[in-house]
């Protein structure tokens, strides 16, 4: 510090001299009293708005600000910070791309007025426009506009040759890509990839890619600040309330019910889901995690569309995953349902094995039939009250009971570790085979046939899967309640979980607030709403296969009931096995006698490895509604009504052959062996195929190849 400093610095500290407020000067002329120069306060500043100055239309003043700038006030006034800011963008020319920057705000205290200063957002680019928004005394906003000859706001004075940036250091194109991107969700690292495909940007470039970034973060982070959702649970409760009444628009989001005292949910719809899945038989529900920070999991209500298609009809979120909140649930669905005049009365749920689902399920919709097997393995007669079928999803109990098994099963109890997977193998598969029966009264007798087949091996894993999985949730056969649930009804939640995986796979994105979480929901529900299906799948496929089947060798030896209400097709494997005639009829009438039996004896079935061996190789066709034992009955393939069509439909034809082989069987009685038939992908080789207009009246026809392409193009 030089010694004229210093000694200005002692002065002022030792009080001889006192700073003014309005700063110090040093004047032109030394005094005689000392070599240095006299500090004296510089001479007041003209305010913009002084105390007796009134700032209106009429009394419009002139004030410097900056580099000799002057400005006005504008005529307009306003009731907000926003509508000023607005005004202040259309004023300058910008809007709706361009947008002003605050930069600096003070308070002028003779005039009593906020003053908010702002610059144009290409300032860095050379544009030197500027302007003010006042804030007076009585809380009506003024614009301080710049006055000729800073008035002019022209960004090709300053960048005449490049397209004007519409944001700090991004031009137009970069920003719209990220500002799409940032609606869409997509990582940045994507963002960046399309950019550089499109040549738009040069990796190389570091500051570029940083601006990248921080555009997109702070797009984000002002989103979220403008959110009326809010981050509090009382901005949250106050959102809700606000959409819980039903829109006018189909697909327009509302809240069915919500709750932040007690507990912590959220139940979102819109009325083009309800009208199209509300007037449903069944229901699924499944709650996924992780699809946000804050450890809410997300529930997935929807209806069943046998086979196995899931639709949505309400999306949300919830605290706990217990009792309370799935009645509630229900609860909103049944009653938003009713005021909009939708019959919603399901009578089948399906979801995993958690009891609170099953509870809250009878207290809505009504008491359930039996869902557990007696002490002895026999099914329990609902009563009249219980009308509603609870179906535990198989695929959560087999995952269950391989968790177990190999919990028993060790290696040092069965010789090695290669012998103890093969006995977990074999235990697993069995239980697929419970899982398969073939009608409702079929899963106790076969429930009773595996628990003596595996209880002298491992009696504790088989008293855990007793009761846990039979005298107590034992309602995931494919057939249970087959009358009320067929068996092309799914028993697993797959349908469900499937959706479940499009979340996490991007259609709702993870957050670290509540209000992001809430956001994303409500988008992902007016998704479903809006999205439907084009078009009916084509039967073609299906009457494809079921034609195929007819000229298989499985279709030519098919038994009947004396009633005719049942048919049996014996597998090609178990003819083969068989040999001669003789012997097949026996096999099969032996089977169709125990199998109409309806397990009143299920010691006459032998061992359970007899009673599977003969369920995989006998197929059983129920008449009247055509279900079939056959696992791909699930699916609804046209070879169960193809059989009813190969064989006949008329009555007095069936009861000729009923009990003995069709007049289709290529043997004759007494012969030692069957004669084999073409393999079907021998004789798909033919150039004929089936006639598709004549397939869809039940008949088979061949045509050309040719024509059969004509006639699948045409439809």
């Amino acid at each position: 510090m030089s010694q004229v400093g210093q000694t200005l610095n002692d002065a002022i500290t030792t009080g001889r001299w006192r700073l003014p407020p309005n700063g110090l000067t040093l004047a032109a002329q030394p005094s005689n009293n000392t070599r240095y120069s006299q500090v004296v306060p510089p001479p007041a500043r003209e305010n913009t708005v002084s105390n007796d100055t009134d700032v209106t239309v009429e009394n419009q003043k002139q004030h410097k600000r900056g580099s000799g700038k002057k400005y006005k006030v504008h005529e307009s006034s306003y009731r907000s910070m926003d509508e000023a800011k607005n005004a202040l963008d259309v004023l300058a020319n910008l809007a709706p791309e361009g947008k002003m920057w605050h930069v600096d705000d003070h308070y002028r205290k003779r005039a009593q007025v906020h003053c908010y200063k702002y610059k144009c957002h290409q300032s860095r680019q050379g544009c030197r426009y500027t302007a003010n928004i006042l804030l007076l005394p009585d809380g009506v906003f003024k614009l301080e506009m710049p006055v000729f000859p800073d008035d002019t706001h022209n960004h090709t004075l300053h960048n005449p040759t490049t397209t004007p940036p519409s944001g700090r250091g991004l031009t137009t194109n970069i920003r719209e890509v990220v500002e799409r991107h940032n609606r869409s969700r997509v990582p940045t690292q994507q963002t960046l990839r399309e950019l550089r495909e499109d040549s738009l940007i040069d990796e190389a470039d570091a500051t570029l890619l940083n601006q990248i970034r921080n555009h997109k973060y702070n797009c984000n982070k002002n989103r979220d600040k403008e959110d009326p959702i809010g981050e509090s649970l009382e901005e949250m409760r106050r959102f809700c309330s606000s959409i819980q009444t039903i829109p006018d628009d189909a697909h327009s989001v509302f809240c069915l019910d919500y709750n932040t005292t007690t507990s912590m949910y959220c139940f979102f719809s819109t009325k083009e889901l309800l009208y199209r899945h509300g007037n449903c038989r069944s229901l699924a529900l499944d709650f996924t995690y992780k699809r946000t920070w804050c450890g809410l999991p997300v529930y997935n209500l929807a209806s069943v569309d046998p086979p196995s298609k899931c639709r949505v009809i309400s999306l949300g979120f919830c605290l706990e995953e217990d009792e309370t909140s799935v009645r509630h649930l229900l609860q909103s669905v049944q009653r938003v349902t009713s005021q909009l005049g939708i019959t919603h009365k399901p009578n089948i749920f399906v979801s995993d094995s958690a009891q609170a689902y099953t509870n809250a399920w009878a207290k809505v919709h009504g008491e359930i039939m039996p869902y557990k097997l007696s002490s002895t393995l026999d099914w329990v007669a609902p009563s009249d009250d219980q009308t509603t079928i609870r179906i535990f999803c198989h695929y959560h109990m087999i995952s269950k009971v391989a968790e177990k098994a190999k919990q028993e099963i060790k290696a040092e109890l069965v010789g090695g570790a290669q012998r103890a997977n093969e006995e977990i193998e074999e235990f697993l598969h069995d239980v697929r085979l419970l899982q398969q029966s073939p009608n409702h009264l079929m899963f106790s007798t076969a429930c009773k046939l595996f628990v003596e087949k595996w209880d002298e091996r491992y009696p504790e894993l088989v008293k855990k899967f007793r009761e846990t999985w039979l005298e107590n949730r034992c309602t995931w056969s494919q057939t249970c309640y087959e009358s009320e649930a067929p068996p092309e009804f799914p028993r697993t939640n797959n349908h469900i979980e499937a959706t479940n995986r499009s979340f996490k796979a991007g259609m709702i994105h993870p957050g670290s607030s509540l209000s992001t979480l809430v956001r994303e929901l409500m988008a992902a529900t007016a998704d479903f709403s809006i999205r439907r299906e084009t078009e009916a799948p084509s039967e073609y496929q299906r009457l494809l296969t079921a034609a195929q089947w007819c000229n298989s060798e499985e279709a030519q030896t098919i038994y009947a009931d004396d009633k005719v209400e049942y048919y049996f097709i014996p597998s090609t494997q178990l003819v083969r096995c068989c040999g001669n005639r003789k012997k097949l009829d026996e096999t099969m009438f032996s089977f169709i006698e125990k199998y109409l039996a309806n397990g009143a004896r299920y010691d006459r079935w032998g061992t359970f490895d007899d009673y599977a061996s003969l369920m995989k190789n006998i197929r059983v066709i129920r008449r009247d509604t055509y279900q079939c034992s056959c696992y791909e009955n699930r699916k609804l393939d046209g070879q169960r009504s193809a059989v009813d069509g190969h064989v006949g439909t008329k009555e007095e034809q069936l009861r000729e052959n009923a009990g003995d082989v069709m007049t289709k069987s290529n043997t004759e009685e007494g012969t030692e062996s069957c004669n084999k038939t073409p393999p079907l992908r021998q004789r798909l080789r033919k150039r004929l195929r089936p006639d598709y207009v004549e397939l869809q009246k039940g008949k088979i026809v061949k045509v050309s190849r040719a024509a059969a392409r004509r006639q699948t193009a045409r439809h």
